[in-house]
């Protein structure tokens, strides 16, 4: 039976490690040594188990034991680490409460018993894996930040969702078994039922999540948006000045007409410069080809502008770009946003932007200044801006757009100079 209760451990652990990794993309750093650690030491603390009767003890041993485990698997912070084993300890009873009820109603059905034994235990930890390795495989396909984008109200209603749930389940499941104890038909219904709650639990985890995903692009879109107005009304400003400009230009011409008359040459080099000055205001300060890279790098350029800083764009993008607009948008406006904050801290003069393209690829280079990066333990870049709840997924969100345009991305940060290099495709299919 030690054997049994050991294996049954190792299931729980292999929980904790699909949660972690598959729902809240932490990052494993886990080795064939760090392996027979774990199992080494789970074998022992399953003897020390056997030989604890008093719950009071056991738990804060094995919740001891489970923090450790997670600080040798993860490279995350500790209070973060130490808040998600308390969390995932009470989620996974919650858990295997209903997955017991599960296999003890399958026993009865069979076999006509109810006791619960290490077997039994080793079965409800086996469904309890494969809930979570179906949850965790269809979170970690469809949402690149995991759980992570979930706020703590949406934590809060899911584990209420979850003990509500495992409550209504052992009661329903204890008066199954009272009352209903050689009806084989009703066992079958409540199995089901239990099944749908597991059901319901996945639909409010991936509704949570689409939710949030949803809202995240509808600022991004709205942000767009907001840039494209910007510009159209500059275009707009800039039509009606040129209009205006056009109407006066044959005084304009008589007035130098007339003072190169006069030999007033020097009136005529400051009437011809002013002249000057007004026709560059209507030209376009930055132009690519494509009207919302347009948008964004005149945006930005203003903003540079503000900061003394110098927005460089050279080359062009393709006639006919296949690239969507929430996508562009999102990869310019989080990189040169990133940018001017860098240029702004380490007091740099000057962006450089460069846009190449192929027959089948758009490339796209930003170069700047920068102080200082900031990295986390896994050597991941990460914000230095002060409102770290609303920064710092810049990167991730640039990253996300480039491999849905089966493209690659990549950063080099050397002698002062940050320099993010971008090849999309930009073909159909």
């Amino acid at each position: 039976m030690m054997i049994i209760e050991w294996i049954n451990n190792i299931l729980y652990v292999i929980q904790f490690m699909i949660v972690g990794s598959c729902c809240f993309r932490m990052k494993f750093r886990i080795n064939i040594i760090r392996i027979i650690l774990i199992v080494v030491s789970l074998f022992v603390l399953t003897v020390i188990e056997l030989h604890i009767d008093k719950v009071i003890i056991e738990t804060p041993v094995m919740l001891l034991y489970l923090f450790g485990v997670m600080c040798l698997v993860y490279n995350e912070k500790k209070r973060f680490l130490s808040v998600y084993t308390i969390a995932m300890v009470a989620m996974f009873s919650l858990l295997n409460l209903m997955t017991d009820m599960i296999v003890l109603s399958a026993a009865s059905i069979i076999n006509g018993e109810v006791s619960k034994n290490a077997i039994h235990d080793m079965f409800s930890a086996g469904i309890s894996l494969l809930f979570l390795l179906l949850i965790g495989s269809l979170i970690r396909r469809n949402f690149n930040k995991g759980l992570r984008v979930l706020t703590w109200k949406n934590m809060i209603i899911f584990s209420l969702l979850l003990v509500v749930d495992s409550w209504v389940a052992l009661a329903i499941g204890a008066f199954a078994f009272k009352e209903y104890e050689n009806n084989t038909l009703y066992k079958i219904m409540y199995i089901l039922v239990v099944i749908g709650i597991f059901i319901q639990l996945a639909m409010v985890i991936w509704f949570m999540l689409s939710r949030e995903v949803s809202r995240e692009k509808e600022l991004i879109t709205k942000k767009y948006l907001e840039e494209q107005v910007q510009h159209y009304s500059y275009l707009e400003n800039r039509e009606r000045e040129t209009k205006k400009f056009r109407h006066d230009i044959r005084r304009h011409i008589h007035m130098l007409a007339t003072l190169y008359q006069q030999q007033g040459y020097e009136l005529v080099d400051e009437y011809i410069s002013e002249i000057k000055g007004k026709i560059d205001q209507f030209e376009s300060r930055i132009s690519v080809d494509n009207e919302i890279a347009d948008a964004i790098f005149n945006k930005y350029y203003k903003e540079a502008e503000k900061k003394d800083i110098t927005l460089r764009v050279k080359g062009r993008f393709p006639s006919y770009c296949m690239i969507s607009a929430y996508d562009l948008c999102t990869i310019l406006s989080n990189l040169l946003d990133n940018a001017i904050c860098a240029e702004k801290e380490c007091g740099g003069r000057e962006i450089l932007i460069e846009c190449r393209y192929t027959d089948t690829d758009v490339m796209i280079a930003i170069e700047n200044d920068y102080d200082k990066i900031v990295r986390d333990k896994r050597g991941k870049l990460k914000t230095s801006k002060r409102n770290i709840n609303n920064h710092g997924f810049g990167l991730e969100n640039v990253a996300e757009c480039v491999e849905r345009n089966r493209g690659d991305m990549n950063i080099k940060a050397e002698n002062g100079k940050f320099r993010v290099l971008l090849n999309l495709r930009n073909i159909k299919g």
